[in-house]
């Protein structure tokens, strides 16, 4: 009996672990474009998706190998393998993620703020008037996170 029990509760929690992820899609998006050698200010709507979720064993490996703090969340764009690595969820049930981009989430609200800061100050004195500066333009986005249904194996 006792077995099964322990079985029941590993169940359970496995279950809760893989029910742990979001799919987030923007909706709005606010920054800054280089055209015709001038910044501009743009605004909109945007569709780009990411995916929240626990951090795999080979992240959390990476992570050491590189002495760096290992991840418990990862944030990925949706459709690719890597991501911003995340710690854990603070009291106020927020995950606060900074890399060369921050990504903040309430999982009580699903709601959340993406902001890439490069590009305008991070570019080299010959790339100023360039093509290659408007390819890395700071931008900001808000959006909403949708828990996803855990995938039965």
């Amino acid at each position: 009996m006792m077995r099964k029990t322990i079985f029941l509760l590993l169940a359970l929690v496995s279950a809760n672990a893989a029910a742990e992820e979001w799919l987030c899609i923007a909706d709005l998006f606010a920054g800054f474009t280089f055209e015709k050698g001038k910044w501009k200010a743009a605004s909109g709507t945007h569709r780009q998706k990411y995916v929240l979720g626990m951090a795999t064993e080979n992240e959390i490996r990476t992570a050491r190998l590189l002495k760096k703090n290992p991840p418990v969340w990862v944030v990925r764009k949706f459709g690719e393998n890597y991501g911003m690595s995340c710690g854990d969820f603070n009291e106020q049930d927020m995950l606060l993620c900074h890399d060369v981009q921050d990504f903040s989430f309430n999982r009580q609200t699903g709601r959340f703020l993406y902001i890439y800061p490069g590009g305008y100050s991070g570019v080299s004195s010959s790339e100023i008037g360039t093509k290659k500066e408007s390819a890395d333009a700071p931008r900001m986005m808000i959006g909403k996170c949708h828990p996803m249904a855990p995938v039965n194996a």
